[in-house]
């Protein structure tokens, strides 16, 4: 109740409150939105084969400071540290330390030679600038689920589901190590099964939302494989032992090649996980938890609020 002599609030004042308050709300909202933008995104570095000169084309439209590359043919030069973009009748359009060149739409992509993929597509911001090498780099700032999908359906050709759904969630716990350390992944020096959405397959999609949201721990953090690619285009994924040191275990499911790469006979994994083993186990009627526990037994697998050990999964194979 009120006492005598006090007045309300006038509704002037009370309109001010009312706008302050929607303010610091949008500005709340405005923040968290940008947050989560910026960690949806994750950044690649592209293989450029150590060269200083990069030919491409545009689709769509990209723009590059002040200017707009409207659908055509384009080429970027590197001559003793600075970059020169020039169009398809070799006039010079811009020149500088480096360049960025972002969509101005949605169904815009940019088309890559590369000698690993083809003609690969782009459809994130790619920065290019030279690496200490005096040779072009290219980095680009991408979606994560565009990185997933790109990477899972390059390797995961043929692949039955459970393959493909170990290998999507090997694939996110590296995408959520590189969005932690703001990080890229360098592919200069080695053969790298990124190809941008070129390679993106949709038949995929249904298969991978089914462990979307699935990670891998152990002692509550983590685990973040490395990828990796090996001998004979094969590519495989490192993963990560409890102390941070590679594993090498024997893998009956393996043993594409006479030798791995370090010199490990056939039939043992080495340090890496192969994509001929996925296939091959879950073709053989393995679940793809359990192809993971052969490979993390020490980890446990986080699905929501739930966490599960993998050890739990594991199934014992006669050696013979």
């Amino acid at each position: 109740m009120m006492r005598s002599g006090e007045k309300l609030p006038s509704k002037r004042i009370v309109l001010i409150a009312c706008i302050i308050l929607l303010f610091a709300l949008l500005c709340l909202i405005i923040a968290v939105s940008g947050r989560q933008s910026q960690s949806n995104t994750i950044r690649v570095l592209i293989s450029t084969e150590k060269s200083d000169r990069l030919d491409f084309a545009v689709y769509g439209k990209f723009r590059s400071k002040s200017l707009t590359l409207s659908q055509g043919f384009f080429s970027v030069d590197l001559q003793d540290g600075v970059l020169s973009l020039y169009d398809s009748t070799n006039n010079k359009l811009v020149s500088g330390g480096n360049l960025e060149l972002s969509p101005a739409s949605r169904d815009s992509f940019v088309k890559i030679y590369n000698q690993f993929y083809g003609q690969a597509c782009y459809s994130g911001s790619i920065q290019i600038s030279a690496d200490d090498t005096d040779h072009l780099r290219l980095v680009e700032k991408t979606p994560t689920a565009v990185f997933v999908q790109s990477i899972v359906s390059f390797c995961g050709a043929s692949m039955p589901d459970e393959a493909v759904k170990a290998l999507t969630v090997i694939v996110q716990n590296y995408a959520a190590a590189c969005l932690g350390n703001d990080s890229f992944y360098d592919t200069t020096d080695v053969a790298f099964p990124y190809a941008g959405i070129l390679s993106g397959n949709d038949g995929f999609l249904s298969v991978m939302k089914q462990v979307i949201g699935d990670r891998l721990v152990s002692d509550h953090s983590y685990i973040y494989p490395e990828l990796r690619g090996s001998n004979g285009g094969v590519y495989r994924i490192l993963p990560s032992s409890p102390d941070g040191s590679a594993m090498v275990q024997e893998d009956r499911y393996d043993g594409l090649y006479a030798t791995l790469p370090s010199g490990i006979p056939s039939g043992f994994s080495g340090s890496c996980i192969s994509l001929q083993s996925l296939r091959a186990r879950a073709a053989a009627g393995q679940s793809y938890e359990e192809i993971l526990s052969f490979y993390f037994p020490y980890a446990s697998i986080v699905r929501g609020i739930r966490t599960e050990r993998l050890s739990d999964y594991s199934i014992k194979i006669p050696s013979s």
